[in-house]
């Protein structure tokens, strides 16, 4: 099995062929965040080859971008991955919204699937858990 570059066996899994994805320590965490790096994972290659696209855009506009030193390509490539982030998340969002209405209608037709266990482990009205 193929590792990927964030990936490595653990101690005695050389043989099995699993790879365990490494996951970032606490301090790894904080560390990143006061670098200002996010831990979510880009939705899109970072490392993928760039390819020249044509895109029409106002002369005044670039000559002005040009001027200020302003990367054109980078801006626009940052512009259309946060495109593509809000249509991911709306569909996901979307996704989220029929599955809890689908759920909230079955359990309108057949009540709570787990209706018995919550009774059963319900504390008794009036019970003290601070025991």
């Amino acid at each position: 099995m193929r590792k990927r570059p964030n990936e490595r066996a653990r101690s005695g899994d050389h043989d099995s062929g699993i790879a365990f994805i490494e996951r970032p320590s606490i301090w790894q965490h904080g560390q990143l965040a006061r670098q200002g790096l996010s831990m979510r994972a880009s939705r899109y290659d970072r490392q993928a080859r760039r390819k020249t696209v044509s895109v029409p855009l106002s002369e005044n506009l670039v000559s002005k971008a040009k001027a200020a030193g302003i990367d054109i390509s980078r801006i626009a490539e940052r512009a259309l991955a946060k495109a593509l982030d809000e249509v991911e998340t709306a569909r996901i969002r979307a996704d989220l919204e029929e599955a809890a209405r689908i759920t909230d209608d079955y359990v309108g037709r057949h009540g709570h699937p787990f209706a018995d266990w919550v009774e059963a482990f319900s504390p008794e009205p009036g019970a003290d858990d601070a025991a």
